[in-house]
This record gives structure tokens, C-alpha cells and sequence, in this order.
């Protein structure tokens, strides 16, 4: 039996990755799971400090999961991945001598931010860091990492890492966060999926957006007009009536675009609504 492995590198365009990293970008890097983002940032960290230019450094902080709202142990097991992964990665004891000190000078609020801040000031080549898991914080613990990061973001390179990537299954900007300490929302809003996995099918948007106390989910499935209209519309109520019955929501969508040059734009556009199996779907006319 043959195994064959693709380079992790090959995986996202490199050429752009660098190019981010090279402008002191922050950004995020999110894909379902099982997909090689882990894989993909530990051969860039690889790459990127055999280039010499740069000390990079990957940190799973997926231990952190487990404090949820109480930001004093999440930031504590935030600071102890950093200094295992940078000893195991890098043999640098930095963080292993330095955060309890830091932290208990600080507190929770500043710790992360201030042995970032020395780690930089320690070394002569600007700091690249890879914080993944970064979607298993919730509620306080994340509101306090990304204030604490934001807050070294303008002492970049010199003082804070020059480039941040936040990896997780999700991105982190569309999250609905929920902050016990304030008793309020602090953010995103809603998402959006494209050819999201239904089963052995693929839809080609399912839109997710907080609703009173849940989040609404909506089918949207797009069609281009082959073998006539009302065949396209046919087949199309029945791919979005399946895919709408697999994910258990109530409303669903099917547009359906016509480049037939001939037709006036009178006929291409309209709204009808339909019932297939005794769900209502809206056909919109592109």
C-alpha cells in the first residue's frame, strides 16, 4: 500500500502568508476540522525560523477551555501553554521563569499582555506568534486575550510580536460574545457557510444569525436556468427542501439566475412563493 502526503505548505498560499507576516499583519486563520491548519502552522513555524529572520513560536491554548468565564485561570493556563510550547519548540525558558512573577505583579488583566511585551524586549529578532485553539475561550477569558493583545498591537516589532495568527475552527470576529462581568453582548453578529456539508450533498450558503434566544438558520441555494425554468425551479425546491429537513431549519431560499441575453430583465427578475412537502420556500428570480 502506498501513503502520499501533501507539504503542509502547499496546503495556503505561502507567498501570501509571508507576505502578511513580513507587513506586521494580525490575522485570523480559521477551517473546519481535520483540515491540517495545526499541521499547516507548525511546518510554518519550521520554515519561518530556519529563514533566521524570525523567532516563531505555535501555542495551543486549548487548556484554557476549561476556565470559561474566570478570566484568572484562563489567562494562567494561557501563560503555562506559552512557556511549555516555547521551552518544547524552541528551548527558551523565558516564559517558565518569568509569567508567575509577571502575573502576580499584574494581575490577570495585564499579565499576558506584559510577558509578550518583555519576551519581545528579550530577544533581537522580532516575534512571530501562532495562537491556536484560540475558539475554545469564551465569554471574559476572550474578551481579556484580544484586549490584552490589541492593547501591545502599536509597540509591534519591537516591544509585541510583530505578527499574531489566530487559528480555530471559527472566526474569531463573527463570534456573539457574551461577557458575565458586564452582564452583556460584545459583539459579531451572524456567519456565513459556503457549500456547507449536508450529509453526501452540499448546500451552497447556510446562513447562521443570533436570534431572541437561538440563532436562525436559513438555507440559501442558487440555481442556474438548464432544461427551462419551471425544471430548474423543480429540482431546486427539492435540493433545498432536502438540505433544509438535514439541518432542522424552517426557511429556505432558491435563486435562480438567467443569463439568457434575450430575456428582458422583467422576465429574469421575480419573487413566488412555494410549498414542497408542506414547507414554504422563497424562489427568487435573478
Amino acid at each position: 500500500m502506498n501513503h502520499y502526503n501533501i507539504d503542509p505548505l502547499h496546503r495556503i498560499d505561502l507567498d501570501e502568508m509571508q507576505f502578511l507576516i513580513d507587513n506586521q499583519k494580525y490575522f485570523v486563520l480559521h477551517a473546519p476540522r481535520q483540515t491540517g491548519k495545526t499541521s499547516y502552522m507548525l511546518a510554518l513555524m519550521d520554515y519561518l525560523n530556519a529563514q533566521g529572520k524570525y523567532i516563531c513560536l505555535y501555542v495551543n491554548i486549548e487548556s484554557a477551555q476549561a476556565a470559561r468565564e474566570n478570566v484568572k485561570e484562563g489567562i494562567k493556563a494561557i501563560l503555562n501553554a506559552l512557556a511549555q510550547d516555547a521551552f518544547d519548540y524552541l528551548g527558551d525558558s523565558f516564559f517558565k521563569e518569568k509569567w508567575k512573577q509577571i502575573y502576580d505583579t499584574g494581575g490577570e488583566f495585564s499579565a499576558l499582555n506584559e510577558t509578550l511585551n518583555q519576551w519581545c524586549r528579550a530577544n533581537e529578532k522580532p516575534i512571530i506568534l501562532f495562537i491556536d485553539e484560540i475558539d475554545a475561550l469564551v465569554g471574559d477569558t476572550l474578551i481579556s486575550v484580544l484586549r490584552q493583545l490589541r492593547s501591545g498591537y502599536p509597540k509591534r516589532p519591537g516591544m509585541f510580536p510583530q505578527s499574531i495568527i489566530l487559528c480555530g475552527v471559527r472566526d474569531v470576529r463573527d463570534y456573539r460574545i457574551h461577557s458575565d462581568k458586564d452582564k452583556t453582548i460584545i459583539t459579531g453578529g451572524g456567519r456565513v457557510e459556503r457549500e456547507y456539508g449536508l450529509g453526501r450533498q452540499r448546500t451552497d450558503l447556510l446562513v447562521f444569525w443570533p436570534y431572541k434566544n437561538g440563532v436562525q438558520q436559513v438555507i440559501i441555494e442558487l440555481k442556474l436556468i438548464y432544461g427551462g425554468l419551471e425544471t430548474t425551479i423543480k429540482k431546486g425546491l427539492e435540493q433545498t427542501w432536502e438540505y433544509m429537513d438535514k439541518c432542522g431549519t424552517t426557511e429556505g431560499y432558491l435563486l435562480v439566475f438567467n443569463r439568457a441575453k434575450k430575456k428582458s430583465w422583467h422576465d429574469r427578475i421575480f419573487r413566488r412563493d412555494k410549498t414542497f412537502k408542506g414547507t414554504k420556500i422563497t424562489v427568487y428570480g435573478m
